[in-house]
């Protein structure tokens, strides 16, 4: 994740090292591009905000009781 913003709520993505924050700088952008291009295959995306199965779990849950 590459956060064109300053600063981020989302700490934990950057803790995790899945994220950078870079503002607009387009140095930054390009280094955080390519930290992560070259990383991919290492790069753990920890489920920090749950197990990615939110879509599926509300799209269940509205059909279900109609």
């Amino acid at each position: 994740c590459v956060i064109l913003r300053p600063e981020t709520e989302w700490i934990e993505i950057v803790e995790a090292g899945c994220g950078k924050v870079v503002d607009a700088d387009k140095e930054r952008i390009k280094e955080a591009y390519s930290y992560f291009k070259n990383k991919k295959e290492e790069l753990a995306f920890p489920p920090l905000f749950g197990d990615g199965q939110a879509a599926k779990f509300i799209c269940r849950t509205i059909l279900n009781n109609e």
